[in-house]
Parts: structure tokens; sequence; C-alpha cells
């Protein structure tokens, strides 16, 4: 399926008939969207599945959810990519006069009157608050039901890109977010007295499924509960050596022996000192992340 086109129909599964549900799956996961199940009638996703557990990636267990077990569809953006969530009316309306290209993207009417608009991004960006409006990266999804009612397409079409620091100037404060590499201000200075305050702040800022959901959106983590696996990015894993302990924020690998919290990571992964990727990460803290 070319681009984020929406609504071309084609058999991907070899399985007839297709299912609209299932259909659906498979064109999300062609524009590189994950999906996941909820339970059926519902938003509540099911165990072991969301942002940062497992989603859908065979065409058997999209045919098992979506087809045996009715399950409701939710989609989960990439980094790159957001869910302008509506829930005012009046404001969808303001944003649309103001914003027409970004109006145009791919957009969903929810059961309860609310409207869902898929954009891409320019750059990442820090949103503050902005009342009737909430930016999401999971959201369901045509054809799910809750209550009886069902989510339809409203704007169908190209998933459209768009700047999101200028498109919601009207709506709240926003601020660019800069990548590591990138030339910033200079963050403030870390005082001694304060380090440990800061570095608990940045850990709960940051819990290490949401940092990994974000900084590594190619890391698969699977299982539930508090444990959880990968494939370790920092040797040759070819079986699942890394960890993650959810409830203690911290990592490690069964493999290479690297261990630490989510400063240890993004030192790591940056080639950033301690003290460099304590100060990078506060300047990260507050960024687009997910609202289920």
């Amino acid at each position: 399926m070319p681009g984020d086109v929406i609504g071309i129909k084609e058999q991907i599964y070899k399985t007839p008939p297709m299912t609209d549900a299932v259909f659906i799956a498979h064109s999300w996961i062609a524009k590189g969207w994950r999906v996941a199940p909820c339970q059926p009638g519902t938003k509540q996703l099911l165990a072991g599945f969301g942002p940062y557990l497992e989603s859908l990636d065979t065409a058997e267990k999209i045919e098992y959810w979506f087809r045996a077990r009715h399950a409701n569809l939710a989609v989960i953006a990439p980094v790159d990519r957001a869910i302008l969530d509506f829930d005012d009316l009046a404001l969808y309306d303001r944003f649309c006069e103001e914003v027409p290209e970004a109006a145009c993207s791919y957009t969903e009417r929810t059961p309860r009157g609310g409207s869902h608009i898929f954009v891409k991004l320019v750059k990442l960006v820090k949103v503050e608050t902005v009342p009737g409006l909430e930016v999401k990266r999971i959201a369901l999804v045509y054809p799910s039901l809750v209550a009886g009612k069902s989510y339809k397409v409203q704007v169908g079409g190209r998933i459209v890109t768009v700047d999101l620091e200028e498109t919601l100037k009207a709506f709240g404060k926003v601020k660019q977010c800069l990548p590591p590499s990138c030339a910033r201000p200079k963050p403030p200075r870390i005082q001694t007295g304060r380090s440990v305050a800061i570095i608990d702040k940045i850990k709960d800022d940051w819990p290490i499924v949401e940092y990994l959901a974000f900084f590594e959106p190619g890391l698969r983590l699977t299982g539930s509960g508090r444990w959880l696996a990968g494939l370790c990015p920092f040797h040759k894993d070819h079986h699942p050596s890394l960890w993650v302990d959810r409830e203690r924020n911290t990592w490690g690998c069964h493999g290479c022996e690297e261990h630490g919290d989510v400063i240890d990571w993004h030192s790591k992964r940056t080639g950033l000192s301690l003290v460099d990727a304590i100060k990078d990460l506060m300047d990260w803290s507050g960024c687009v992340r997910v609202h289920v």
C-alpha cells in the first residue's frame, strides 16, 4: 500500500473473506504503525499489549484477535507521528478553519462525537496542556466499537506531515525538542547539593519503558508484569538476553553484562558522560509521549 493512504482495499492475507478489522490492521502495519488488541467493546488494552509491550506483528496473531476474538483495534504511532484528539468539537472546527492543511489529514470520528486527526511530525515538540485537545500516540480506530457505537472515517486519504509547533500556536505554548546531537541552549548547571533530587526527577520523568519506547522505537520488548525481555542492542544478540525491571526502573543484559538505569542507558547510547546524559534528559523531559 503506497504512502500513508488509507482506504484502498486489497487481499493481504490468504484466508478469505477478509474482515474489516483484519484488513485495517494489516494496512496500518504497512504504513509503519503498530497494532494491539483491546477488550471487545472497550478501550482497555488486553494484558501484555501496549506501547511499551507486545504488539501484533504476524498474520496469525491478527487473524486470532480480530477475527476469532473480535477484539477492538488500537494503533500505536511511530515516534515521528501523533494523534490529535479533540473532545471539544468547537475547538476542532476552529482548528480546521485555522489549519486547513492539517485538517485535510486522515481523521476519524469517535463514538462520543470527538475527532482524531492522524499526522506526521516535522519535528518532536514539547506541548503544554490545551483544554479540549490531547496529543496521543495510541488510540482505537475504525471499525472498533465502544458501547455499541463505532469509530468512523471522517476525512479519508493520506496522513499529512505537519509542523506541530506552528499548528498548535493558536491552541497552546509549544517548545522545540531537539535531538541530543543538535546545538541547544546551555542546560541548567547541576549543583552538587541538588544532584540527587535532579536524578530522581529524571527517573520519574523517564520510566525505563517510556524511555525505550521513545528513544528505541525499534526495540521490541515481550512479557508482562514486572519483567520484560528483548534483544540487547549493545552486542550481537540472537536470543533475548536483555531484561527490563519495570518496578525498579532498571535494565541489564545476561550476555554482555551491561546494566543500570535510564541515565546509564542514555549515556551509553549517545556517548555522553553521565553528567551530560542527565542534562540531555532534562532537556527532553516533557516531550510528546504516549497518553493512553
